[in-house]
C-alpha cells in the first residue's frame, strides 16, 4: 500500500493487563463459533434440499428464503469479516483454512477485501482517503427489490470483478492505492483466488447439474445472492448517517443492541465502535470490551429499529443539508 496520511485515532485508555486479556485469542471459541455457524447453515440447507424435492413448492421456497438469509452471514457481513481480521482462531492455520472455505462459499476474494478493509480501519470514513466506505451512504427503494429477492446486480458485479481480477486487471484509485504495480505478490494472490472462485464455482455447478443434484446449484453456487435483506439491515448501520473526517471512532461508528441470534450470526459486529477502537479484540469479547470502556462511549442504539429510524431521519435531513450528520455526545471528544 502506498504512503497515505497517518491519522491519530482516539482510543479509550485501557490498562495493559486488561487489554492483554481482551485480545487473547482462542481456538476453542473459534471452532465453537465457526463450526456452529457452518453446521446450523448446513442443517438448514439439508432440510431445504429435502423440501425442494418432496414438499410443496411454497414450503420449499419459504425454507430456501430462511436458509439463504442465514447463509449470507458466512460472508463479509459475518464470520468472513472476522476471519479476515485473523482474530477468530489463535492458530493462524485454522483461521486461514476457514477463511478460504467461507470465502469460496460466498464468492469472496478475501485477499482483496483484507487489504481494502485494513485501509478502511486505518482511515475510517475520511473523505478522499477511505474509499471502502464513502459517506454519506444512501439506500433507495429499488435496492430493496434486489436485497429481498435475487440480487442480480451483486451477482453481475461479483462475477465481472472476479473475471477482471483473474486477468490481473486492477483499476480505480482505491485499487491503485491498495495494489500498486510494485506490489506483485499481492496482485498475484488476488488474481489467483479470483481464478479459484470462477473455475471452482463453475466446475462445482457443472458437477451438480451433471449428477442431477440441481438443488445444490441454488443452495451453494448462488445462495449468497438471495435474501440478503436481513444481512443488509444489520450491517448498513455501521457508519450510515454518522460524521466522517473525525479521528474519533465514537463519532463515525455506531454500536447498537441486537438479539442473541443476530449477534451470533453477525459475529457481534453490532459493537462497531468497540471493534474499530480495538480491532485486535476477538468478536466474542466485544461485549466485555464494551463493559470495560462504556463510561467513555456514547449510548448504544437501543435496537435495530432505533438505529434505522436515526439513519432514515439523517437521510431525510441530508436532502436539505448535504453536510448534516449524526454527532453523538461523548466525553472528551476529539476533532
Amino acid at each position: 500500500m502506498t504512503d497515505e496520511p497517518t491519522i491519530k485515532w482516539y482510543r479509550t485508555p485501557i490498562d495493559k493487563q486488561t487489554l492483554q486479556k481482551l485480545t487473547a485469542r482462542s481456538d476453542g471459541w473459534g471452532f465453537a463459533h465457526v463450526l456452529g455457524q457452518l453446521v446450523l447453515t448446513g442443517a438448514l440447507g439439508a432440510v431445504t434440499s429435502h423440501a425442494m424435492v418432496h414438499w410443496p413448492w411454497w414450503v420449499a421456497a419459504a425454507m430456501f428464503y430462511v436458509y439463504a438469509t442465514f447463509y449470507s452471514f458466512l460472508g463479509l457481513s459475518g464470520v468472513g469479516h472476522e476471519l479476515c481480521h485473523r482474530t477468530v482462531f489463535r492458530t493462524r492455520f485454522w483461521n486461514e483454512l476457514f477463511l478460504r472455505i467461507t470465502g469460496f462459499l460466498t464468492w469472496t476474494n478475501f485477499h482483496h477485501f483484507r487489504d481494502s478493509h485494513f485501509g478502511h480501519h486505518r482511515w475510517t470514513v475520511f473523505h478522499g482517503v477511505d474509499l471502502e466506505v464513502v459517506l454519506p451512504l444512501r439506500v433507495r427503494w429499488w435496492n430493496w427489490v434486489f436485497l429481498l429477492t435475487f440480487d442480480v446486480p451483486a451477482l453481475w458485479l461479483t462475477v465481472r470483478s472476479a473475471v477482471r481480477l483473474g486477468l490481473g486487471r486492477f483499476k480505480g484509485p482505491w485499487e491503485a492505492r491498495l495494489f500498486p504495480e510494485s506490489a506483485l505478490k499481492e496482485r498475484r494472490a488476488v488474481a489467483r483466488w479470483a481464478r479459484v472462485l470462477l473455475i471452482g464455482q463453475a466446475a462445482l455447478a457443472g458437477g451438480f447439474v451433471y449428477f442431477g443434484l440441481w438443488p445444490l446449484v441454488l443452495l451453494i453456487t448462488f445462495a449468497v445472492f438471495f435474501a440478503r435483506g436481513l444481512n443488509f439491515l444489520v450491517s448498513f448501520p455501521q457508519h450510515a448517517g454518522m460524521k466522517g473526517d473525525v479521528p474519533d471512532y465514537r463519532i463515525c461508528c455506531r454500536t447498537m443492541k441486537l438479539n442473541p441470534i443476530l449477534r451470533f450470526f453477525y459475529c457481534q459486529m453490532n459493537y462497531h465502535v468497540e471493534h474499530h477502537m480495538y480491532a485486535a479484540v476477538p468478536f466474542h469479547k466485544l461485549a466485555a470490551l464494551r463493559r470495560t470502556i462504556e463510561a467513555d462511549l456514547p449510548p448504544a442504539s437501543e435496537s435495530l429499529a432505533a438505529a434505522w429510524r436515526d439513519i432514515l431521519d439523517a437521510q431525510a435531513r441530508q436532502q436539505l443539508d448535504p453536510g448534516y450528520a449524526i454527532v453523538p455526545t461523548v466525553p472528551n471528544r476529539v476533532g
